[in-house]
């Protein structure tokens, strides 16, 4: 945001920021959340410990189930598992499915969202509010998404809806990312729907692919040594 406020000279009605802040401003907008409604994920590990512990759930290491069962909570979240069909690897499936509830629960009486949340509820809220999608639609009528590969399933399933209308309507949307360079696998990104999917969803729109294959930010040095190093 700084170096495009350098380059421009003035400010300029640009919008920064990851998935999740942008979606969090969808919902704070729609339905008044604050920051202090985002649950930290130091509580989140409190309140599993805490459902495990009111449920006599005891383990060998309470740290590695409570951390394996956050991991698997977020895992049915970001790619919304029906717990009917979700099998846990940390403990057994009716356990699973009573810890999740509970966790859901609390939640709900807190008003708190967790990060999963943030995706799930501007996905509905999207999918359901056809004002309020049109809405961001107009407001982001110009869309650039960098580091793609490591987008996961659900963030661009939230996102769609708004590139949909960029392309649709004339506007431009450019993504930007390498499939080499997938590092969130653990945190659901999946780098095939940079080499597979989008092409495939939006061919009927004309989509253009540019592979960039000089590199323009290591000095010729770097470059030749590390070609002739992977050459070796």
């Amino acid at each position: 945001r700084e170096r495009f406020q350098r380059l421009a000279g003035k400010t300029l009605p640009v919008s920064f920021g990851t998935f999740h802040s942008v979606f969090f401003m969808m919902l704070r907008h729609a339905y008044g959340y604050r920051a202090e409604n985002i649950l930290p994920e130091s509580r989140k590990y409190d309140m599993i410990r805490e459902i495990l512990y009111d449920r006599r759930l005891d383990a060998e290491d309470d740290g590695d189930l409570i951390r394996s069962v956050i991991q698997e909570i977020s895992l049915v979240k970001g790619q919304m598992i029906s717990l009917d069909y979700y099998h846990s690897s940390s403990c057994g499936d009716e356990v699973f499915r009573e810890i999740y509830e509970a966790y859901e629960k609390k939640l709900h009486q807190n008003r708190w969202i967790d990060f999963d949340d943030i995706l799930i509820y501007t996905y509905e809220l999207l999918k359901e509010r056809e004002d309020i999608r049109a809405a961001w639609q107009q407001r982001f009528p110009y869309i650039l998404i960098d580091e793609f590969q490591d987008t996961s399933g659900m963030q661009w399933k939230n996102f769609r809806p708004l590139v949909v209308n960029s392309l649709s309507e004339g506007y431009r949307t450019m993504i930007v990312g390498d499939v080499k360079q997938s590092i969130y696998r653990w945190r659901n990104g999946d780098w095939s729907l940079l080499a597979n999917e989008v092409e495939r969803q939006f061919s009927s729109l004309g989509v253009n692919t540019v592979i960039l294959k000089n590199n323009w930010r290591s000095a010729p040095e770097i470059v030749n040594f590390n070609n002739t190093f992977f050459e070796k």
